[in-house]
């Protein structure tokens, strides 16, 4: 399971409207091009997919935006977990719980990738294996503060993470 804001997709250019929840703004500024995905995420999830391995996004934005991100960048996904799909937020592990359920797995059968110390608590309360993506964020004091059960500073390296 991936975050999706500065963890696919960098959205730094949109941040301002996500904070102030202009969500209706978003699909104007996708025109003008202001999100990018990382380097090698397209073909991390193509391959992921091609392979059979089920994508989950958990994001604290609503859903919808997930999806207009995703698909505006055609990044392949299974299940979306959004801001309104849960009652509490990352770090709670509500969210992951939601995907083990909804693919009928366990904890050990799932890994968590994000850009968040929020992400990575909410991974380790749960006992999912959890990986701190350095790539989209700023500040990461906090986020290898938060124990993650595997670093990486490059988008490149995921699939090897998954040993695929």
């Amino acid at each position: 399971m991936f975050d999706l804001d500065q963890t696919l997709v960098n959205t730094s250019q949109i941040e301002h409207l996500r904070k102030n929840r202009q969500w209706h703004l978003i699909p104007e500024y996708l025109k003008s091009k202001c999100t990018s995905i990382y380097p090698s995420i397209d073909t991390t999830l193509e391959a992921l997919h091609q392979t059979g391995i089920k994508i989950a996004i958990v994001t604290s934005s609503p859903t919808q935006y997930a999806k207009l991100i995703l698909d505006y960048h055609n990044l392949p996904y299974d299940f979306v977990v959004g801001y309104h799909d849960v009652s509490q937020r990352k770090p709670s592990p509500e969210g992951m719980q939601k995907v083990l359920t909804y693919f009928q797995i366990t904890h050990d059968q799932a890994i968590s990738f994000g850009d968040q110390y929020t992400d990575i608590l909410a991974s380790n309360s749960i006992s999912i294996q959890s990986v701190a993506c350095l790539w989209g964020n700023i500040n990461n004091q906090d986020l290898l503060n938060s124990t993650p059960s595997f670093v990486l500073s490059n988008s490149n390296e995921i699939l090897r993470i998954l040993k695929i």
